[in-house]
C-alpha cells in the first residue's frame, strides 16, 4: 500500500485500514483495487454528511445562545447607567426592560419623564421595604402588671393567666393583704 492510500485511510476512518497489499512484480487486481477505493470514497462521503449535520446545529445552538447573551446588558450601556446614577442591579434591569418595552434607546429612556418617575416610585419601594424590613420586637409587654402598686390600684388579686410567675403573684398577694390589715375597719375607728 502506497502512502496516499494510507493517509486517505487514516483521515477518512481515524485508524489505517488493513487491505491486500499486491507485490510490485505481481499483476494487480484492479477491480478489487476499483471496490476498495468506492468504499473509502462512500464512507468519506458519509463522514462528510454526518460533520455538515453536526456544524449545521452547533451554529444554530451557537446563535439561539447568542440571541440569549444580547438579551444582557454591554458594558457601554452599563457605563452610561452608573453616570448617570443608576447603579442598582434592580434599577438596571428597570431601564433595559423599559427600553426595550419602549422601543428606545436607553440614552431617551434615562431622559424621560415617565420613565424617571417609575424609577423613583421603584427606588422608594426598595428604600421602604429596607427601613421596615429589619424592625425587631413584637408586641411590647410592661412589668407595670408585675408590680404589687398596679395590683393595689386595681383592688383584685392577679390570677395566674394574669401574671404567670408564681413568685411574683405570691409578692403581689401578700402585699394586698398587708394593704388591709393596717387599714382601719371602719370609718370612725
Amino acid at each position: 500500500m502506497d502512502e496516499n492510500t494510507q493517509d486517505a485511510n487514516q483521515s477518512v476512518n481515524g485508524s489505517e485500514e488493513v487491505t491486500e497489499e499486491t507485490s510490485a512484480g505481481d499483476s494487480k487486481d484492479y477491480a478489487k483495487l476499483y471496490e476498495n477505493q468506492k468504499i473509502r470514497a462512500e464512507r468519506a462521503e458519509a463522514r462528510l454528511k454526518e460533520l455538515r449535520r453536526s456544524t449545521t446545529t452547533d451554529t444554530k445552538e451557537s446563535a439561539t445562545s447568542n440571541d440569549t447573551k444580547s438579551g444582557d446588558i454591554d458594558l457601554g450601556a452599563m457605563a452610561f447607567l452608573t453616570a448617570v446614577g443608576i447603579t442598582e442591579d434592580e434599577d438596571i434591569d428597570l431601564a433595559n426592560d423599559t427600553a426595550k418595552k419602549w422601543g428606545m434607546p436607553l440614552h431617551k429612556v434615562v431622559k424621560d419623564e415617565d420613565f424617571q418617575a417609575k424609577l423613583e416610585r421603584h427606588r422608594t419601594q426598595r428604600a421602604n421595604l429596607a427601613a421596615t424590613s429589619n424592625i425587631k420586637g413584637g408586641s411590647g409587654t410592661s412589668d407595670a402588671k408585675f408590680t404589687a402598686e398596679y395590683w393595689l390600684a386595681k383592688g383584685v388579686p392577679p390570677t395566674a393567666s394574669d401574671v404567670p410567675d408564681r413568685k411574683a403573684r405570691v409578692k403581689i398577694a401578700r402585699a394586698l393583704m398587708d394593704s388591709q390589715k393596717s387599714g382601719k375597719k371602719f370609718y370612725n375607728d
